[in-house]
């Protein structure tokens, strides 16, 4: 069971980044906010385009998946599961891209 956690552990940090990033405690002075501020700022621009490069993949991969199916003629339900698991990957795509837009709009500031 240690090996099924690991695994999804592992599995959702390559999809998902928000492990990335902190969160502002609730009381931080003005100095610790400037450095979380900073820090998350440089971990976005420098770790955001990997998981841009990672959705575009998978976007590309599950639309030229379900093409495939589509073209043989496959079972409606797996035809229709790449597809949709196509726009998670497409949407995904767009709020990282907008994520790392504004980062490094405010940091060319």
């Amino acid at each position: 069971m240690s090996e099924w956690r690991e695994f999804l552990t592992l599995w959702m940090r390559y999809i998902d980044f928000h492990w990335l990033f902190e969160e502002v405690p609730p009381r931080a002075t003005l100095f610790e906010l400037a450095a979380i501020r900073s820090r998350n700022t440089e971990r976005g621009l420098r770790y955001l385009p990997v998981y841009m490069r990672r959705y575009a993949t998978l976007t590309a991969v599950f639309f030229s998946l379900g093409f495939a199916m589509e073209s043989a003629q496959a079972a409606d339900a797996a035809v229709g599961a790449c597809a949709t698991l196509c726009v998670f990957a497409a949407v995904a795509l767009l709020v990282t891209l907008v994520g790392f837009l504004f980062l490094a709009r405010r940091d060319a500031r």
